[in-house]
């Protein structure tokens, strides 16, 4: 049974210096790249922001455009609504 218990505490102190010295590492890696690291994050999500900006005025331009248009190519809205397409549109 020492033995045993032995083998655990030796296991679990190797597995904690494993992981003290991975978590020291990525802590370097931080405090050594962290700020380039937050640059580009900051560029890109400037970037993105700007590109999902420009795509969501296409698209309402786009339905500002044609929605009309598209509501009279697929007919009411519901099957069983009779109106004409310009009825729709009051």
């Amino acid at each position: 049974m020492n033995t045993l218990v032995a083998k655990v505490a030796s296991q679990t102190e190797t597995a904690h210096d494993t992981l003290s010295l991975q978590m020291s590492a990525f802590d370097e890696l931080v405090k050594n790249q962290g700020g380039e690291l937050a640059e580009r994050f900051a560029r890109d999500s400037g970037t993105l922001g700007a590109l999902i900006t420009r795509h969501i005025s296409e698209f309402d331009r786009t339905v500002k455009t044609f929605g009309g248009e598209i509501v009279e190519a697929h007919g009411p809205a519901h099957p069983g609504d009779r109106r004409k397409p310009e009825e729709l549109r009051r």
